[in-house]
Protein backbone atom coordinates (compact mmCIF):
# COMPACT_ATOMS: atom_id res chain seq x y z
CA UNK A 1 0.00 0.00 0.00
CA UNK A 2 1.25 2.92 -1.12
CA UNK A 3 1.95 6.27 1.22
CA UNK A 4 2.91 9.94 1.63
CA UNK A 5 5.67 10.07 -0.22
CA UNK A 6 6.03 7.04 -2.15
CA UNK A 7 6.96 7.47 -6.01
CA UNK A 8 3.46 6.24 -6.53
CA UNK A 9 1.27 8.40 -4.57
CA UNK A 10 -1.17 10.57 -5.15
CA UNK A 11 -2.01 14.32 -4.23
CA UNK A 12 -5.78 14.07 -2.94
CA UNK A 13 -6.51 16.80 -5.49
CA UNK A 14 -5.00 14.69 -7.91
CA UNK A 15 -6.79 11.76 -7.03
CA UNK A 16 -9.83 13.16 -7.58
CA UNK A 17 -9.58 14.43 -11.09
CA UNK A 18 -8.69 10.89 -12.11
CA UNK A 19 -11.77 9.30 -10.04
CA UNK A 20 -14.58 8.04 -12.85
CA UNK A 21 -17.29 10.57 -12.55
CA UNK A 22 -21.00 9.59 -13.01
CA UNK A 23 -23.91 11.44 -14.13
CA UNK A 24 -26.98 10.68 -11.96
CA UNK A 25 -30.70 11.37 -12.57
CA UNK A 26 -34.19 10.48 -10.81
CA UNK A 27 -37.80 10.09 -12.14
CA UNK A 28 -40.78 9.57 -10.78
CA UNK A 29 -43.56 7.01 -11.20
CA UNK A 30 -47.40 7.91 -10.96
CA UNK A 31 -49.53 6.04 -12.13
CA UNK A 32 -53.62 6.76 -12.19
CA UNK A 33 -56.57 4.78 -11.18
CA UNK A 34 -56.52 2.29 -14.38
CA UNK A 35 -52.49 1.69 -13.42
CA UNK A 36 -51.73 3.90 -16.25
CA UNK A 37 -48.07 5.64 -16.28
CA UNK A 38 -47.91 9.20 -16.46
CA UNK A 39 -45.39 10.36 -19.37
CA UNK A 40 -44.32 13.73 -20.75
CA UNK A 41 -43.47 14.92 -24.10
CA UNK A 42 -39.95 16.79 -23.98
CA UNK A 43 -39.58 19.67 -26.50
CA UNK A 44 -36.01 18.26 -27.39
CA UNK A 45 -36.53 14.71 -27.52
CA UNK A 46 -38.13 12.51 -29.57
CA UNK A 47 -39.04 10.30 -26.97
CA UNK A 48 -41.65 10.49 -23.81
CA UNK A 49 -40.10 10.14 -20.66
CA UNK A 50 -41.90 10.03 -16.95
CA UNK A 51 -41.28 13.11 -15.02
CA UNK A 52 -37.72 13.68 -13.74
CA UNK A 53 -34.00 14.84 -14.45
CA UNK A 54 -30.60 15.14 -14.01
CA UNK A 55 -29.47 15.92 -10.46
CA UNK A 56 -27.54 19.08 -9.34
CA UNK A 57 -23.98 18.96 -7.34
CA UNK A 58 -24.79 18.26 -3.66
CA UNK A 59 -28.74 17.08 -4.16
CA UNK A 60 -29.57 13.88 -2.84
CA UNK A 61 -31.67 11.29 -5.87
CA UNK A 62 -34.86 11.94 -3.63
CA UNK A 63 -34.63 15.89 -3.37
CA UNK A 64 -33.49 16.10 -7.37
CA UNK A 65 -36.85 13.65 -7.79
CA UNK A 66 -38.79 16.06 -5.97
CA UNK A 67 -37.02 19.16 -7.43
CA UNK A 68 -37.39 18.22 -11.15
CA UNK A 69 -41.28 16.71 -10.60
CA UNK A 70 -42.26 20.19 -9.30
CA UNK A 71 -40.49 22.35 -11.60
CA UNK A 72 -41.55 20.35 -15.00
CA UNK A 73 -44.95 19.28 -13.95
CA UNK A 74 -46.46 21.63 -11.00
CA UNK A 75 -47.14 18.57 -8.83
CA UNK A 76 -45.81 18.35 -5.54
CA UNK A 77 -44.60 14.73 -3.59
CA UNK A 78 -42.80 15.10 -0.50
CA UNK A 79 -41.73 11.81 0.29
CA UNK A 80 -41.63 9.52 -3.01
CA UNK A 81 -40.88 5.83 -2.10
CA UNK A 82 -37.28 4.54 -3.53
CA UNK A 83 -38.53 1.53 -5.55
CA UNK A 84 -34.85 1.10 -7.89
CA UNK A 85 -31.70 2.21 -9.39
CA UNK A 86 -30.51 1.47 -13.17
CA UNK A 87 -26.53 1.31 -13.57
CA UNK A 88 -26.35 2.33 -17.68
CA UNK A 89 -22.67 2.37 -18.86
CA UNK A 90 -22.28 4.78 -21.79
CA UNK A 91 -19.19 4.41 -22.90
CA UNK A 92 -20.52 6.43 -26.22
CA UNK A 93 -20.71 9.30 -24.48
CA UNK A 94 -17.54 8.89 -22.16
CA UNK A 95 -19.44 7.75 -18.74
CA UNK A 96 -22.04 5.97 -16.89
CA UNK A 97 -25.61 7.06 -15.57
CA UNK A 98 -27.13 6.03 -12.51
CA UNK A 99 -30.74 6.45 -12.82
CA UNK A 100 -32.97 6.65 -9.49
CA UNK A 101 -36.50 5.62 -9.39
CA UNK A 102 -39.50 6.88 -7.63
CA UNK A 103 -42.88 6.25 -6.72
CA UNK A 104 -45.26 9.45 -6.69
CA UNK A 105 -48.35 7.57 -5.92
CA UNK A 106 -51.88 7.36 -7.75
CA UNK A 107 -52.98 10.56 -9.29
CA UNK A 108 -56.74 11.40 -9.59
CA UNK A 109 -57.87 10.73 -13.12
CA UNK A 110 -58.86 14.52 -13.56
CA UNK A 111 -55.23 15.82 -11.98
CA UNK A 112 -54.19 19.42 -14.10
CA UNK A 113 -50.29 19.50 -14.67
CA UNK A 114 -48.46 22.75 -15.09
CA UNK A 115 -46.05 22.12 -17.50
CA UNK A 116 -42.74 23.49 -17.43
CA UNK A 117 -43.20 25.26 -21.29
CA UNK A 118 -39.66 25.68 -22.19
CA UNK A 119 -38.77 21.44 -21.56
CA UNK A 120 -42.31 19.94 -22.06
CA UNK A 121 -45.10 19.59 -25.08
CA UNK A 122 -47.90 17.42 -23.30
CA UNK A 123 -48.35 14.25 -21.27
CA UNK A 124 -50.89 11.96 -20.93
CA UNK A 125 -51.26 8.88 -18.82
CA UNK A 126 -49.86 5.72 -21.05
CA UNK A 127 -51.18 2.19 -20.46
CA UNK A 128 -47.95 -0.05 -19.97
CA UNK A 129 -49.01 -2.02 -22.81
CA UNK A 130 -47.86 0.99 -25.03
CA UNK A 131 -44.61 2.34 -23.48
CA UNK A 132 -42.75 0.69 -25.79
CA UNK A 133 -44.25 2.40 -28.44
CA UNK A 134 -43.39 5.92 -27.36
CA UNK A 135 -40.02 5.51 -24.77
CA UNK A 136 -36.33 4.36 -25.50
CA UNK A 137 -36.59 0.78 -25.42
CA UNK A 138 -34.18 0.67 -22.15
CA UNK A 139 -36.91 2.54 -20.31
CA UNK A 140 -39.56 0.58 -21.72
CA UNK A 141 -37.61 -3.04 -20.75
CA UNK A 142 -37.00 -1.91 -17.39
CA UNK A 143 -40.63 -0.38 -16.31
CA UNK A 144 -42.14 -4.03 -15.45
CA UNK A 145 -39.55 -4.32 -13.41
CA UNK A 146 -39.93 -1.26 -11.90
CA UNK A 147 -43.75 -1.53 -11.54
CA UNK A 148 -43.09 -5.00 -10.00
CA UNK A 149 -40.84 -3.09 -6.94
CA UNK A 150 -43.37 -1.17 -6.12
CA UNK A 151 -46.29 -3.86 -5.99
CA UNK A 152 -43.77 -5.78 -3.80
CA UNK A 153 -42.60 -2.44 -2.30
CA UNK A 154 -39.22 -3.86 -2.57
CA UNK A 155 -36.51 -2.10 -4.59
CA UNK A 156 -34.88 -3.40 -7.65
CA UNK A 157 -31.20 -3.20 -9.12
CA UNK A 158 -31.22 -2.81 -12.78
CA UNK A 159 -28.23 -3.02 -14.62
CA UNK A 160 -27.50 -2.24 -18.46
CA UNK A 161 -25.43 -4.19 -20.43
CA UNK A 162 -22.54 -1.96 -22.58
CA UNK A 163 -20.98 -2.71 -25.49
CA UNK A 164 -17.38 -2.05 -25.61
CA UNK A 165 -14.70 -2.33 -29.05
CA UNK A 166 -17.25 -4.53 -29.85
CA UNK A 167 -18.10 -7.22 -26.77
CA UNK A 168 -20.37 -7.01 -24.10
CA UNK A 169 -18.96 -6.23 -20.43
Amino acid sequence: MSKPGDKDWLPHDEYLRRVPKKRVSAGVIFLNSRREVLMVKPTYKSVWVIPGGVINQYESPQDGAIREVHEETGLTVSSPQFIGVVHAPRPGEGDDVMHFFFYGGVLSDDVQLTLQAAELETWKFMPVADVSRYAVPQFAARLTSLLTAIEDQRPVYIQEPSVVDGGRI
